[in-house]
């Protein structure tokens, strides 16, 4: 069994060394998702790969990659998964190999930046002789690992609190980028609130979509109405469980739209990071606050009423809206609304800073 996996790994191996000295110099400097969206050769290995990799199935992840670059499929991102699989596996030297390919014929994409921390791990691994990573290490999700920004010493951290759901359906991997900006923003986050975060036991979870999380819930969707439906949101929030999606999907397919940038990626998180306190504090239902807010909300000017709607609503929506954008933006990441709540709502921000100690 040992020989065969070596000799799968070998060909694999020098089948790369191939293909980069052949093709990958030569080629345009596409992105993966551009080039494999031009041109989806090996794809249905790719995604067998992903799927039998989000099984634990390493050995035939391993073999599905190797027959999907074969096909032609030559994206970072079938490299990137092919030295993950290595990595979970164990096969430390192919994964090291693997990921310094990406690294260098890959220069600055984002999965030259999580190769480089696969990189750091797998010589981490190889200097300590230590045994191969358990599934929880194995980074299912191949963006985990990336650095932020430093925590502050007297405050807890919610980094352990974020994963990566890995793709489906042959959708791009979630970028560093967008991790990053995740993470960063929590770091960003006042001691007391992140405690309180904890306590709330909040979780991140970054998606491509709702889709690659819930894949039946792709056919329940309604796509005739014209407000949006779960897979067109930013995110959502169940419970304290906090869902960050970086790509809108295409109605009628189960393609996805360009990514989000990452700081809106970092302002669905801090939205959501309110929404998470109101349910456990009952924010929005201090009798005080409700009064503040619907003057503020009866007194915006008829001719932003259209624009403002979804801020003026009556009932529990409108109000938790707004203080959920207006803390976002004091958390450290305005949203495109962030000036008009600023003008229309002064006193409702002010209490809110001081409800929430900001």
């Amino acid at each position: 069994m040992t020989n065969k996996k070596n000799s799968i790994a070998n060909s694999f191996l020098a089948l790369s060394i191939a293909l980069s000295l052949s093709s990958f110099m030569a080629s345009s400097a596409k992105t993966g998702a551009e080039e494999a969206a031009a041109k989806p050769k090996g794809m249905e290995e790719y995604r067998a790969g992903i799927e039998a990799y989000g099984k634990k199935n390493y050995k035939g992840a391993e073999l599905h990659f190797r027959k999907s670059i074969e096909q032609g499929n030559k994206t970072p991102a079938a490299w990137l998964y092919a030295a993950h699989t290595f990595f979970a596996s164990g096969q430390y030297a192919q994964a090291k190999q693997t990921y310094e390919m990406v690294t260098t014929m890959f220069k600055k994409s984002p999965e030259a930046d999580i190769a480089a921390t696969g990189l750091e791990s797998v010589n981490a691994k190889i200097a300590g002789g230590g045994t191969p990573a358990p599934a929880a290490e194995a980074q299912t999700e191949p963006a985990k690992g990336v650095k932020t920004a430093a925590v502050k010493d007297d405050g807890p951290s919610l980094a352990d609190r974020v994963s990566v759901i890995a793709p489906k359906m042959g959708h791009p991997a979630v970028s560093a980028a967008s991790i990053k900006a995740v993470k960063d923003g929590l770091a960003g986050l006042p001691v007391h609130i992140r405690k309180q975060l904890i306590e709330a036991n909040a979780t991140f979870n970054i998606s491509p979509n709702m889709i690659d999380k819930w894949p039946e819930s792709a056919d329940e969707l309604n796509e005739e109405s014209e407000a949006l439906n779960l897979a067109e949101l930013p995110g959502r929030l169940y419970g304290s469980d906090c869902y960050i999606y970086e790509r809108a999907k295409t109605r009628g397919s189960t393609s996805l739209k360009s990514a989000r940038s990452p700081h809106e990626m970092k302002h669905t998180a801090l939205n959501e990071c309110f929404q998470v306190l109101d349910d456990k504090n009952k924010i929005c239902k201090d009798p005080k606050l409700m009064v503040i807010y619907r003057a503020e909300a009866d007194g915006v000017p008829e001719t932003y009423e259209e624009k403002m709607a979804t801020f003026t609503k009556d009932g529990e929506w409108g109000i938790r809206e707004t203080c959920s954008e207006l803390s976002a933006g004091m958390f450290g990441a305005a949203g495109e609304s962030d000036s008009d709540l600023n003008r229309f709502f002064p006193r409702t921000k002010k209490w809110l800073r001081a409800k929430l100690g900001i």
